[in-house]
């Protein structure tokens, strides 16, 4: 009677299919988790370093626009699904070293939102506005090409006041909204003269360089109920109510509230 051969046992141990299931697994529910399981440490520290960075950048945006919201959710479920497949082939001894650099295509949302020469001029949503500083007419307080968070509904139940940043539409056909500074309101007295901006016989600023055209816009303003006296803190760029007038109180379209993006880095998250 001839022997039959013996059956081959499996050898103990996952198969490395299901090493590569379990690890693509733990890192969809938690990144880094399946880089943990299969003892790749370092690449655990980046897939959970890159997750909490995206989250923390959406934050500074999420509040503000469901734009935000919408970049930073894109990029996080896309980041996930990066770090699982990621895991997936670090699972497997034999894919030799595994690159980062696909999974960085899912920062690609949220970049488009906070990119400065990628996001619209202004970005409305809700209560909050992001807009680009167009020109340097609020030079120092702010800069060109810079991005402001705005509450649109801070003047709302409450008047506007003295040295307050305002957010008005631009008379005309000027590019807008702009930011300038309110310095006379109801009731007050403004003689611009000689240089210098009188508000109620008190030196309120001088007006050391010509506006745009080179006019001072001298003269004197009564302001009646509702009417506010604004100008730019940089007099040589800023067309301002020297030129157009005093401006409605209820045209104020909000205030800004800081700094969001910038050209320098140390500016950033600055209040105004």
């Amino acid at each position: 009677m001839t022997e039959r051969p013996p059956i081959p046992l499996p050898e103990p141990g996952l198969t490395p299919a299901r090493r590569r299931r379990i690890a693509l697994i733990l890192s969809l529910a938690a990144p880094g988790c399946g880089h943990l399981w299969v003892g790749a440490w370092g690449h655990a520290v980046l897939a959970q370093a890159g997750f909490l960075a995206i989250l923390a950048t959406g934050c500074a945006v999420t509040f503000a626009t469901r734009g935000g919201l919408a970049a930073t959710t894109a990029s996080a479920l896309a980041w996930i699904v990066a770090v699982a497949l990621h895991a997936r082939q670090a699972a497997d001894k034999r894919a030799g070293r595994v690159h980062w650099g696909p999974a960085l295509l899912a920062l690609v949302p949220l970049n488009l939102l906070v990119e400065p020469g990628l996001v619209t001029r202004t970005a409305p949503m809700g209560r909050f506005l992001i807009q680009r500083v167009e020109t340097s007419a609020m030079s120092p307080t702010l800069l060109p090409d810079e991005r402001i968070v705005v509450d649109k509904r801070w003047y709302r139940g409450r008047p506007v006041l003295h040295h307050d940043l305002v957010v008005m539409p631009p008379p005309g056909q000027g590019q807008g909204p702009w930011v300038l500074r309110c310095v006379a309101r109801a009731g007050d007295e403004v003689e611009v003269r000689s240089g210098v901006c009188m508000v109620n016989g008190v030196l309120a600023s001088r007006l050391d360089s010509s506006p745009p055209g080179g006019d001072m816009g001298e003269g004197v303003w009564v302001m009646t109920e509702g009417e506010l006296f604004c100008l730019g803190d940089n007099h040589a760029a800023s067309f301002d109510s020297r030129h157009f007038g005093p401006v409605r109180e209820d045209s104020v379209r909000g205030r800004p509230l800081y700094v969001l993006a910038s050209p320098d880095a140390n500016r950033l998250g600055m209040a105004l």
